[in-house]
């Protein structure tokens, strides 16, 4: 399997779309000029602190203003899994995540005609939470605590 560069630039109808990894340092390394990261069906797929929190550490820092991400609002439990196992992530207001309901500029229903459970959330990451959440949840993760 061929590895992909950390960033793919392309430029479509004057704009620069960015290509990333997941959970890679070089996230924050080499791709710093974020203004928007979209993240649909991937959290909810990923162990809690090493995979999970982690990834949204490496989004924060990256400076990226905006987090497109899926959230299931009617969950009200998180729960650790194994790599690739599905849990139905809610991201406001409870561990491991604890973003604050008044972090989604959006936060709409995704299939409302399937009836599915799931929102697809934009995440303003330049109001003060996302500091607290780097201060507090990034060193965590760091240190393995």
């Amino acid at each position: 399997m061929q590895e992909l560069a950390p960033c793919q630039s392309t430029i479509l109808e004057q704009q620069q779309i960015e290509v990333l990894l997941l959970t890679t340092e070089q996230l924050q390394q080499h791709c710093n000029r974020l203004t928007s990261f979209t993240s649909r069906d991937v959290l909810q797929h990923l162990p809690f602190h090493q995979d999970a929190v982690s990834f949204l550490c490496h989004v924060f820092s990256a400076d990226a203003k905006v987090l497109i991400t899926t959230h299931f609002p009617g969950n009200q439990k998180n729960r650790n899994i194994e790599p690739g196992l599905f849990y139905k992530n809610n991201l406001h207001s409870m561990p491991p995540f604890d973003i604050p309901k008044s972090a989604a500029r959006d936060c709409p229903m995704t299939h409302p005609l399937l009836g599915d459970p799931d929102a697809t959330c934009v995440l303003d990451l330049t109001e003060p939470w996302v500091a607290d959440f780097v201060s507090k949840k990034c060193n965590e993760t760091a240190t393995g605590v």
